[in-house]
């Protein structure tokens, strides 16, 4: 099966529009892959729904988004069989616009998002045939789909909404209702949205491109980011900036015909809208996206639930029919916090650090985790993750608990934060989240640590140290760090003496710092213990270092210690993407032994 290149020409012309087509290029192939790593596998084996994109097969190729749900006996709707090929193992039910539409060799594109936790990652693909021996799950499977494209998104948007247990409703037909303009129920549903799913697709094989494909994206905004026009026949939004991929606006851009999908959280009922796509080009960098409706589809208690029967032109509302729904998180597990103090840590960046009021205990966390702010003043919530020492949760230097965010200002949240004064108070979402942390094997002797961080991506690498330092018996540990200037190197003196610290305990550690637009400071390796090189991550940097003071590259050339040397990677997605194509392709790391966090929502600026 011949593979699409990364972007069509549809993509690579909004790229170019906006300026970074050739950024996006130099790291694109290597973030965007054809096959699931470990985590992404972990990932979708526990989604108990996903979002899909798919066409009909009625002769006009509507494009429609939908979201199907796992079955009860299963623990998850998807099952990974290895790294290219993954099942879902329930079907749309009769009434879902997808029912009966995909077959082997359909295109389909597939969005794993959890809502409680804002994680979110991309599958795009091929059905292929679950009987032909392409696959033999132990499982039953309604579509086995070959991976194209897998790739993460960052946070941003993302609406916090928890999955709740309804009462199964009496057994019976439930209503599907049809039409071609939206009736003013379902318009005020549309209208006070803060999220939709949409559904995109090109196909360039007639003008002798690669391939077709279709895409599955999120959007979210403040209630209201979405407009119906008054007959109810047009939607149109704001596109506003995001991975700088351009995915959805690249397909639209050769194929107008989109699917976009709304949920009534409370109840679990999915209106999907198929039409065509008008998008102008704004001169703020927006995009505003005009879909009229060809087609509307309300399914009642269907797309997120057990697979129902339905009469069509029929409506009946029926709560309680899906088995669960969402709910938005309880306010009482939030947790309001105070600014206590803010540290500068170099150009455009801060530590701030947030105590209980009136000095209440603050949740616990693991190192590499992060918390959603409500930040006061901007009306937008934000994730960061922690900076400081998962101890500091109980107490601090003798004192309260506290958390710590390490922000640089490149955005309307972190604005707001940067804004903020000591005895400012917001709202922590929740408990803190993720699983960008370190897994017990790699806190043993013997073992051998590695962090490669970028900018403020060396936020929940730090806290990574300092858990590590906590422990009786500390492993091997190399510290990679790249900033642009001196000026824009956050966090480097704890860093520095949390390396020292390590090196007095008789452990072999190592910092090296890197910059990419400017000279180290004049002070030397020995009076800082940290090393300086100069330039992007590459194979010439890292081959010495691992070779040199840990045995990184020893242990990578040895089948029985490769699995004892750890990973950890953040940063922008250029960074990450570098990184993570030299330790798989270039050091032969083991997939399962790379661990790695993205930041930002346009945090595709080289650090």
């Amino acid at each position: 099966m011949a593979l699409r290149q990364v972007f069509h020409r549809g993509e690579e012309a909004v790229q170019d529009r906006y300026g970074v087509k050739q950024e996006v290029a130099s790291f694109a192939g290597r973030l965007v892959r054809p096959f699931l790593n470990e985590q992404l596998r972990d990932f979708f084996s526990e989604l108990p729904y996903v979002v899909l994109a798919g066409r009909d097969t009625n002769g006009q190729g509507h494009v429609w988004c939908t979201i199907l749900a796992k079955r009860p006996q299963d623990s998850s709707v998807v099952a990974v069989k290895d790294k290219t090929h993954v099942s879902l193992l329930s079907a749309p039910p009769v009434g879902d616009p997808l029912h009966s539409q995909v077959a082997p060799g359909s295109d389909l594109g597939m969005l794993g998002i959890m809502l409680h936790n804002r994680r979110r990652n991309r599958v795009n693909g091929r059905v292929v045939n679950a009987e032909n021996g392409a696959l033999e799950l132990e499982v039953p499977t309604f579509w086995a789909i070959f991976v194209v494209h897998a790739f993460g998104n960052c946070p941003q948007y993302i609406s916090l909404r928890e999955i709740v247990p309804l009462a199964l409703a009496d057994a019976g037909e439930k209503a599907v209702t049809e039409g071609e303009a939206l009736p003013a129920d379902l318009a005020a549903l549309v209208g006070r949205a803060d999220t939709f799913f949409i559904a995109s697709g090109y196909d360039t094989r007639e003008n002798g491109g690669a391939g077709s494909g279709l895409d599955a994206s999120h959007r979210g905004g403040s209630p209201g980011f979405v407009q119906v026009s008054q007959d109810g026949k047009c939607v149109t939004y704001v596109d506003v900036q995001g991975n700088n991929l351009y995915n959805t606006m690249g397909n639209l851009l050769l194929d107008p015909r989109v699917g976009i999908a709304f949920v009534d959280w409370s109840s679990g009922s999915l209106l999907h809208i198929t039409g065509e796509a008008q998008i102008t080009f704004n001169a703020d960098a927006t995009r505003t996206v005009a879909i009229t409706v060809e087609r509307n589809h309300l399914l009642t208690h269907v797309g997120i639930g057990v697979g129902v029967g339905f009469s069509i032109n029929r409506f009946v509302w029926r709560p309680g029919g899906l088995g669960f729904a969402f709910v938005e998180p309880d306010p009482a597990n939030n947790s309001e916090l105070v600014l206590l103090m803010t540290e500068d840590e170099g150009e455009d960046t801060k530590s701030l650090y947030f105590g209980g009021v009136e000095e209440r205990p603050l949740k616990p966390y693991q190192a590499g985790q992060h918390i959603t702010l409500q930040i006061p003043n901007a009306e937008v919530e934000r994730s960061y993750s922690l900076s400081g020492s998962p101890k500091w949760a109980l107490h601090w230097r003798g004192g309260p608990s506290l958390y710590r965010v390490t922000v640089r200002k490149q955005g309307v949240g972190s604005r707001a934060l940067h804004k903020l004064i000591t005895g400012a108070r917001v709202n922590a979402l929740g408990n803190p989240e993720g699983d960008f942390v370190v897994p017990p094997a790699a806190k043993v002797p013997g073992a051998t640590v590695v962090f490669l961080g970028a900018g403020v991506g060396v936020t929940p690498l730090v806290s990574m140290m300092h858990e590590l330092l906590a422990l009786p018996e500390v492993p091997e540990i190399l510290f990679v760090q790249t900033a642009r200037t001196v000026d824009m190197w956050p966090l480097h003196k704890e860093v520095g003496d949390l390396i020292r610290e390590a090196s007095q305990r008789g452990v072999s550690a190592t910092y090296v710092s890197s910059f990419t637009r400017g000279e180290p400071p004049a002070a030397s390796a020995a009076d800082t213990g940290i090393r300086y090189a100069s330039g992007r991550l590459t194979e010439s940097m890292l081959r010495p270092l691992f070779e040199a003071d840990t045995s990184v590259a020893e242990k990578l050339r040895r089948e029985a210690t490769r699995n004892s040397v750890y990973f950890f990677v953040c940063g922008p997605a250029s960074f990450m993407s570098t990184a993570q194509s030299l330790l798989l392709d270039t050091f032969g790391v083991p997939d399962d032994r790379l661990y790695s966090e993205t930041f930002g929502p346009s945090a595709l600026k080289a650090a």
